[in-house]
Parts: structure tokens; sequence; C-alpha cells
């Protein structure tokens, strides 16, 4: 259990080390990759752990120790993937444009990937990792291994508040983007009526068809100002600030929302394209 306790943490701490390396190689700069505000990425620590629980009776046998991990990462990537939009109503990631994959969750790419990683960790990190923790004395261990998993408790926590708070965000907008909706057509509608009024009264006093033209184009301003007030009502609230927001987002560039699908683009668009500018204006300024 003790060990394990470290592994998780050790291999999380890892796996968020290469999310912002291969993101840094990728796209020049520095973007904090995990799901998580702190270092670690969880998926990661629970891929490692379980492989390590799972395989090392086997890790002799190279072929079956590649296979198993692919089987093992895979399922726990998918369930992952699954877990999290299940609760919080987002995919985070999306692998449907790459061949041979499961519902975007997983391909095949990354689950090789993921087995050979897994054999470089077996055969030549986890050796000194075992040295590493077997020389840290045991009751400064576990109270390391507090610390740090209450820390974890704090982030998991915070994390949640965050995306909740946007989801809360987009269910807001998406009210105001109902509005809009329904008021465009409430405006169609009105639109169309006195149009047809105007039309049979074409032939009636002239007095009568000015005044009905004035009172569309009165329904027509009052209506585009109602319209516009909406809109900013809803901008408002997709551009509200709160922590952790854009570290999310910046985090997770393909995330993707069935049900606030235009919301969740706007907020996207707003705080990426913000960054893409200010990146171009300063190239050397750094990401933090």
């Amino acid at each position: 259990m003790y060990e394990y306790l470290w592994f998780f943490i050790i291999y999380a701490f890892f796996g968020w080390c290469t999310e912002v390396a291969f993101a840094a190689v990728d796209l020049g700069k520095f973007v904090n990759r995990g799901f998580l505000n702190g270092p670690l990425c969880p998926v990661y620590g629970f891929g490692v752990a379980a492989v390590i629980s799972l395989l090392t009776p086997i890790q002799e046998n190279k072929w079956i120790l590649f296979i198993g991990a692919v089987l093992v990462t895979t399922i726990i990537e998918f369930l992952t993937g699954w877990v999290l939009e299940m609760l919080f109503k987002q995919r985070w990631w999306d692998y449907s444009d790459i061949p041979f994959n499961i519902k975007g969750y997983v391909c095949l790419k990354f689950s090789v990937l993921w087995g050979l990683a897994c054999l470089f960790v077996m055969e030549i990190v986890h050796p000194g990792i075992i040295h590493f923790i077997a020389v840290i004395p045991v009751k400064i261990g576990w109270g390391m291994l507090v610390i740090f998993y209450l820390i974890l408790l704090v982030d998991v926590i915070a994390t949640a508040q965050t995306v909740l708070k946007i989801n809360k965000q987009l269910e807001e907008a998406n009210k105001i983007a109902v509005k809009i909706h329904n008021f465009s057509d409430g405006i169609g509608k009105k639109i169309s009526t006195n149009s047809i009024k105007v039309a049979s009264r074409l032939e009636e006093s002239k007095k009568v068809t000015e005044e009905l033209k004035t009172n569309v184009l009165s329904n027509l301003r009052s209506s585009k100002e109602q319209l516009e007030n909406l809109k900013e009502q809803r901008d408002k609230i997709l551009s509200k600030n709160f922590f952790g927001k854009s570290r999310i987002i910046k985090a997770f560039p393909q995330i993707s929302s069935s049900k606030y699908k235009q919301e969740l683009e706007h907020i996207k668009k707003k705080i990426i394209g913000t960054n893409q500018d200010e990146d171009n204006s300063d190239p050397d300024k750094p990401e933090l």
C-alpha cells in the first residue's frame, strides 16, 4: 500500500512532465496540460500503478508485458474519459479524427505509445523508483504522503468547482441563447403579420398605410434593441472569468460539449484566440 501510494504520486508527476514537454515542443510555449492545477496527471499515476500491480509477475515476457500494458492503459484511459464526460458533461479529449479509435476516448496510436512507455518504465525507470522509495525513512515517507495527498485533495476539489462553474456559466448563457432564438422567431412573425396587414390595406387611404408602416418600423427598432440587449447579457456571462477557467480551456483545447456547443466554442475562441493574439504581439512573453 505504502509503495503504491508513492507510485501514483511519482508517475502522475512524470506524466505531467511528459504532457508539458509534448505541449512545449508542439506549441512552442509552456501550457499546464493537466486536469488539475498542480503538477500531477492522475491518469498516468493510475495507469502505471495498475500496470505495475497487474503485470509485474509476467514482466520477463516482453511481448505479453507490452500487450498487457496496452490493454490495461487503454481500459483506464477509456473509463477516465467516459467518467469525466458523465460527471461534467464535457468531452475532455477526442480521438475521433484518428484511425482505429473507440468512441473518440482511445485510439490505437496512443494505446501503442502507452504500451511502449510502460515497457520503458518497467525495464529502465521503475527499479530506480523502488530504490528511491526504499531510502526514504518510512515515518518521513508517510508524513510526505499525507501532505501530498492533502494537497491533491484540495486541488481536486478546486478543479471540480472550476468545472462546475464553467457548466453553470454555459447553462446561463444557453438560457439567454434560447431567449434570443425565440425572440428572433417572434420578430419574424411580427414582420410577416404586419407585412400582410400593409399589403391588405394598400388600397385603403394613404394615412392608414403610413401609420402601419410607422408601427412596423417602431416595433422593429424596439425589437432590435431588446435583441442586442440579450446578446450583451449572453456575452457578459460568457466573458466572466474566475480561478482556473482559462487554464482548463488552454489545457484541453479540444474540450467539447454536445449540450452547450456554441457557448463553449465562444469561450474557447475568446480565451485561446486572445492568447494567440498576445503571443503574436510579444513572441518572447512566457505562458504562465
